[in-house]
């Protein structure tokens, strides 16, 4: 059972890699050890980039995505 929730981001050596920010909620239990419930990466347009993923936008034009996990 948690005691306490804790929500923030993550450091940038516990970051994702090639994430531009991680976004974590962890419960700290009562023996001091920490519970990960949720995380989410947001990647920015660092992995669209990489693999090409675009969209078509209402003009017809081809835009990077905005990517997170």
């Amino acid at each position: 059972m948690c005691w306490r929730t804790l929500v923030g981001l993550k450091t940038d050596a516990e970051r994702f890699a090639g994430a531009a920010a991680t976004l974590t909620c962890e419960g700290m239990m009562r023996d001091g050890k920490a519970l990960q419930l949720a995380t989410t990466h947001e990647l920015g347009q660092n992995f669209a980039r990489a693999f090409d993923i675009t969209y078509t936008d209402a003009d017809g034009s081809s835009q990077l995505c905005w990517t997170t996990s």
